[in-house]
Order: structure tokens, then sequence, then C-alpha cells
């Protein structure tokens, strides 16, 4: 479902991917520490990264849908 909603995402910046990430945080009434660790594990193949807000929002767009694709492929 994460992977889908940034499908749709045209601000690939850290305040629209930060948004997006909190709005559905909310609507799957999620906390953070539920998703998180499974994405830093996705995105850069550790538990331990800097946030992962920030890591979307460097690794770009098709970088990090690539990424996230390679885990749930």
């Amino acid at each position: 479902a994460w992977h889908a909603a940034l499908e749709g995402l045209d601000d690939w910046t850290h305040a629209g991917v930060d948004a997006l990430f909190h709005q559905f945080l909310e609507a799957q009434g999620l906390k953070m520490g539920k998703l998180a660790p499974a994405l830093r594990a996705s995105l850069v193949g550790n538990s331990q990264s800097p946030g992962v807000v920030p890591v979307m929002a460097l690794l770009g767009r098709d970088e990090t849908l690539a990424r996230l694709s390679d885990q749930i492929g």
C-alpha cells in the first residue's frame, strides 16, 4: 500500500514525501516504528540509517520505487 501511495506522489521533495508518509501512517493507524524499520531495510539494506523520509527524498522517486519493488516483488 505504501508503494502504491508513493507512485501517486507528484511532489517528490522532502516536504512532499514527509506529508504523504504522515498521512499514510494516520490513515493506516500505524506508528512510525511499525513502518520505518522495514522501509530502512528495503531502502538501504540496514536497520540503521538517517530518517526514511530524507533517504527517500535523496534517492529520488525512481530509485526509491525500484528498491521497494525489489523487496515486494
